[in-house]
């Protein structure tokens, strides 16, 4: 099955994807570093480049989410509602924490169950 690039758009035709079978391991570790990786960057350095450079934590916290959801408008309007609400969560995480290891591992289990649902 392969992930064909709709003409006339960005957006990724996913409809056969539902159709693949995937070990749990593998959907973990995906869960993980994508978790990882987007946490990393939207959270961890954006919000302590900006903070440490005088930008209000509120401000580059609503930026960062912001753009957090257009990197999931391939998902549609409600990818994105859901995607602005778990990014201003994950920015309230990390104002908390500052331990981007727990809202990494938080984003992978959000993935990892929304992967395991679609799949089964």
């Amino acid at each position: 099955y392969f992930i064909q690039l709709l003409p006339d758009t960005n957006f990724i035709d996913t409809s056969e994807l539902s159709k693949i079978s995937v070990p749990l391991p593998l959907l973990l570790l995906f869960s993980l570093v994508t978790g990882y990786k987007e946490e990393i960057f939207f959270r961890s350095y954006l919000l302590t480049t900006f903070t440490n450079a005088g930008v209000k934590f509120s401000t580059i916290a609503l930026i960062s989410t912001c753009l957090f959801a257009l990197l999931h408008s391939y998902s549609g309007v409600i990818g994105v509602s859901i995607a602005l609400i778990n990014g201003f969560i994950f920015c309230h995480m990390f104002k908390k924490t500052k331990n981007v290891h727990v809202i990494a591992v938080a984003h992978a289990l959000y993935n990892f169950t929304v992967l395991v649902m679609q799949s089964g």
